[in-house]
Order: structure tokens, then C-alpha cells, then sequence
């Protein structure tokens, strides 16, 4: 059935996914092993404007699929484009029906803390463009993160900065990286929380083989991070402490 719920003809995917609802409420856990090919169709399917009855039909399934199988969550995790579908919907769609299948759909599946969720896409977002240009366009979209987010330059620069962080071969503009980073964090302030798993790990290896006679500018700025953060900089105090007595040492001048 999978491959017909492409079906060129409206008609035809719509009873497929109607179908498939109706499927998962008469098997239940059963269909747990076909999730994973179920859902990044229906999420395409949601994205697709050329139907409205084929996008009713998506939603309409996927609420069947989750009440029947339990799995509500953690498909917001997995797929953290979800969640993103579903608000757009919300903000942009006008038809009734279709707004009123996505609202029953958001109460079946649940609600999940928003700075979760971003952390879960600015995380992967970083996997992903790990080897990619920086500010890859199609990357952060299939992450959910376009222009229109508030997250998409700061990851884009953020990403970008940590890339040439990363390369000793670029020491000489390692300095200015950090001083950009800390414009993007002071602006921020605690909106800058997310970014931590990104910059911190960079950060401070980064003052692990940097010459001594800038450590000083760094340490500088580190303590303004970490006053930006506040308590959100709690699971990198042991990596901190540890910078800070071996640079304390007598042999070092910072």
C-alpha cells in the first residue's frame, strides 16, 4: 500500500491513508515495525499543498496510528520536523476540516517541551552539517529550521564559527571567532541556552592548545559565558574546573 499513497491521483492516496487508519485500529502494536516508513510519508504528505482531502486523510491517519499503537512523543523526537508541520498548519491553514483534524492530532500525540525540542533539532542540525557548507539551505529545512525561524541565523553562524574553532590551521582567527560568538551569546542571553552543546566543547579545547599569552582573553570571556548561562552551564563545570587548575598551575602566567 505504501507505494500507492504517492499515487499521482488524489483520490487514490487518500483512501490509502485512510486505509492505513483504519488498519492500525484493528492491529495495534503490530504495526509498530512499519512506523518508521509510515511517518516521513505522512509528514510529506502534510507539506503537500496540491490536496487538501489527501492531507486530511494524513492527519486523520496518524491520529488512528498513535491512539491505537501508543506511540505519542517520541515521534516528535525522532522526527523533528513533526511538530514544526503541525504549527505551520495551524498558523497558515484555512480550512476548516483540515484545522480541525491537526488540533485532535496535537491532543492525541501530546505536548512537548518546546526547549526540548530545540535542543533536539539545534543537536542534530549540528550532526548533519558537520560535513556540509556551512549554512546549507536544504539541511536546516529538513531539520524544521527555516529563514522564518528565530533559531536559523544563529545556527547558521554559530555552525560556521565552530567550524573555523575547530581548525588549528585557523588560529590566527580564533580570537575574532570568539569575540562573534560572544556578540551572538550577549544578545541572546538566556535564548542562548541551546547553543551550549555546540560552542562549550569547541570552546574549551580550543583553550587547551591555544597559545598562553591569549588565555587570559579567553578565560575573560569564558566567565562572561558562564554568567550568561547561569545554571545552564552546570554539566560543563567539570571540564571548566579542570582548564582552571591546570592553567593555575605557577609555570603558567594568565
Amino acid at each position: 500500500m505504501l507505494p500507492k499513497a504517492r499515487d499521482p491521483s488524489p483520490g487514490v492516496a487518500s483512501s490509502v491513508f485512510i486505509a492505513i487508519g483504519e488498519l492500525a485500529q484493528v492491529s495495534g502494536d503490530d504495526l509498530l515495525p512499519y512506523l518508521n516508513d509510515l511517518l516521513p510519508l505522512i509528514i510529506e504528505t502534510m507539506y503537500d499543498q496540491s490536496s487538501h482531502s489527501k492531507r486530511e486523510a494524513a492527519l486523520h491517519s496518524l491520529g488512528q496510528i498513535a491512539t491505537s499503537t501508543g506511540w505519542v512523543i517520541e515521534p516528535y523526537i525522532k522526527y523533528p520536523n513533526l511538530l514544526n508541520a503541525i504549527i505551520t498548519i495551524l498558523k497558515t491553514e484555512q480550512t476548516p476540516s483540515i484545522r480541525r483534524e491537526t488540533v485532535k492530532l496535537l491532543g492525541i500525540m501530546g505536548a512537548l517541551d518546546p526547549y526540548r525540542l530545540k535542543q533536539i533539532n539545534l543537536r542534530k542540525s549540528d550532526e548533519q552539517m558537520s560535513d556540509s557548507t556551512p549554512g546549507d539551505a536544504a539541511t536546516m529545512l529538513m531539520m524544521g529550521i527555516g529563514p522564518s525561524h528565530e533559531d536559523y541565523y544563529p545556527t547558521v553562524a554559530i555552525h560556521s564559527l565552530m567550524k573555523i574553532l575547530r581548525d588549528q590551521s585557523l588560529n590566527i582567527h580564533h580570537t575574532s571567532v570568539i569575540q562573534a560568538v560572544m556578540y551572538i551569546f550577549k544578545t541572546l542571553k538566556l535564548k542562548s541556552v541551546p547553543f551550549l552543546p555546540q560552542v562549550l566543547p569547541t570552546f574549551l579545547n580550543m583553550m587547551n592548545t591555544c597559545q598562553p599569552g591569549i588565555l587570559d582573553f579567553h578565560f575573560q570571556q569564558l566567565s562572561i559565558l558562564v554568567h550568561i548561562a547561569k545554571a545552564h552551564i552546570k554539566p560543563y563545570l567539570s571540564s571548566i574546573f579542570n582548564l582552571i587548575q591546570e592553567y593555575s598551575a605557577p609555570s603558567y602566567n594568565i
